[in-house]
């Protein structure tokens, strides 16, 4: 198969790099590389399924793709042609520099790196190599047109999953009471793009995928998950766990309390990723928390545009819980999220209280707010090795709380009475929500007019606004 070079996007992206690195001894972002003399930026062979994106295989797509482009032909022999000079020749190109930036954390195998290896162990000297780690982070943050497309798409296939199948499955699961593990669930998620093999493969489900218009060119070949869909309740024997390295447990899911839900979708190698923390019967407590975080995140966004600082942005979150709730301050999270696209998480972009870095136009953020070491009803500490997370990415508490119904008597009548939940709005006044009942619980049910209330509201209007020009539209209408 032919490889095409996209001259137009190489030749951006160059430019970028070569600006970056003429001008990198006056600036602290790209400080790590202002003495070099070379790059040298590292493949090997493919990491593991499970194993993340290495940022020198991300770095790849610099040339508009995955697959070799060469500047500079040092053409290699063949697997049964005799030996020839081009790694000896790129030894020696590489050892004439006093000093090379590299990715230094990284490792890579295969035959190539292991024959690079003898050789420069063989050498007569080598030059100094210096961590450019975060100076790759910096070239790769700022998406472009093309991949903001791909963010988008990636966005719009993650919600689309959990909106039409995870959340409508875990209704019924609750409605039925029915008998199912965590890890199966998460299995039955993961199926929703395709499972099997050979004569036994199935596709990608197209009733789960068919409901959102925007997906219609999408190439399913191109499709993966970040991770294996992530399901807790409070039966998880291990407990709430948040990171995207946890897994689905084997016990079964509880019908009631807190629910955690984490998925994310790869597409054409760049990552969307969404959480939900859904609560069946909330206290009081849980829904001014609940409520606050949302608010938080309302203000954020607004907050989150080209120049502003990193640890600002951190502190102007810490602020506002001081402002509103002051007994929180000490459990709020170290963090409120972190930069992404290529890879899931570049810790590089990392929204904390110590992080200098400034934002700028077309990055991807990942935001996550919560809180730590929260103390519930009975008096058992949640969350004390883990962040406890109440919401991430969502728009209104009503996509969130169920409550259950105050009397089932009422609720069998023939005229029945709405049980009395007053509508949350995050401060703001919007019209009454209809509410359907199952399994003896009130979940709210957004209608047509319920939505639009919601765009039209401040809030949602600024989420939405903001998403669009700073995350790529990380979360879909």
């Amino acid at each position: 198969m032919s490889v095409e070079l996209n001259k137009t996007l190489f030749n951006s992206r160059l430019k970028l790099i070569k600006d970056a690195w003429n001008n990198a001894s006056d600036s602290e972002e790209y400080g790590s590389i202002a003495d070099v003399g070379a790059f040298l930026v590292m493949a090997g062979d493919p990491a593991g399924e499970d194993d993340p994106i290495r940022k020198g295989t991300a770095f790849q797509q610099i040339k508009g793709g995955d697959n070799p482009i060469a500047i500079e032909i040092i053409p290699q022999a063949g697997a049964k042609e005799p030996s020839n000079d081009a790694i000896p020749r790129f030894v020696q190109a590489y050892i004439s520099h006093s000093r090379v930036g590299s990715l230094l954390k990284e490792t890579h195998t295969g035959k190539l790196v292991k024959e690079w290896e003898a050789l420069l162990a063989a050498a007569n000297s080598r030059p100094e190599l210096v961590e450019i780690s975060p100076a790759m982070s910096s070239f790769m943050a700022v998406k472009d047109d093309e991949e903001l497309k791909i963010v988008r798409t990636a966005a719009n296939l993650t919600s689309t999953l959990l909106a039409n199948y995870i959340a409508t499955k875990l209704e019924t699961i609750l409605d039925k009471e029915a008998k199912i593990s965590h890890e199966d669930f998460s299995a039955q998620i993961e199926a929703r793009l395709g499972s099997g093999e050979g004569d036994d493969a199935k596709g990608p489900d197209m009733k789960v995928w068919n409901k959102n218009p925007k997906l219609k060119d999408v190439d399913w070949g191109s499709t993966e998950l970040c991770y294996s869909p992530i399901i807790q309740s409070k039966s998880t024997a291990s407990g709430y766990d948040l990171k995207s390295t946890a897994e689905s447990s084997p016990d079964m899911i509880a019908h009631s309390g807190v629910f955690l839900i984490s998925t994310g979708i790869r597409y054409k190698g760049y990552c969307a990723n969404m959480g939900r923390t859904i609560i069946v019967a909330p206290t009081k407590e849980q829904e001014e928390i609940y409520t606050l975080l949302l608010g938080l995140q309302a203000d954020l966004i607004t907050n989150i545009k080209d120049g502003a600082q990193i640890r600002a942005i951190y502190q102007h979150a810490l602020s506002y819980i001081k402002d509103k709730k002051p007994t929180l301050e000490k459990h709020f999270v170290k963090n409120v999220g972190f930069g992404m696209g290529l890879e899931f998480r570049d810790s590089a972009y990392l929204l904390s209280s110590k992080n200098n870095r400034q934002l700028k136009a077309h990055m991807i953020l990942n935001l996550s707010l919560g809180f730590a070491d929260l103390v519930d009803d009975a008096g058992k500490k949640v969350g004390a090795e883990n962040a406890t997370i109440l919401t991430e990415g969502v728009k209104s508490v009503k996509d969130t709380l169920f409550f259950e119904a105050n009397d089932e008597e009422e609720l069998k009548s023939s005229k029945p009475k709405k049980p009395p939940v007053k509508p949350l709005t995050n401060g703001h006044s919007a019209s009454p929500v209809k509410n359907k009942t199952v399994a003896g619980k009130v979940l709210r049910t957004k209608t047509r007019s319920a939505a639009q209330e919601e765009v039209l509201m401040t809030t949602a209007a600024k989420i939405r606004e903001h998403q669009i020009e700073l995350h790529a539209a990380l979360q879909a209408d």
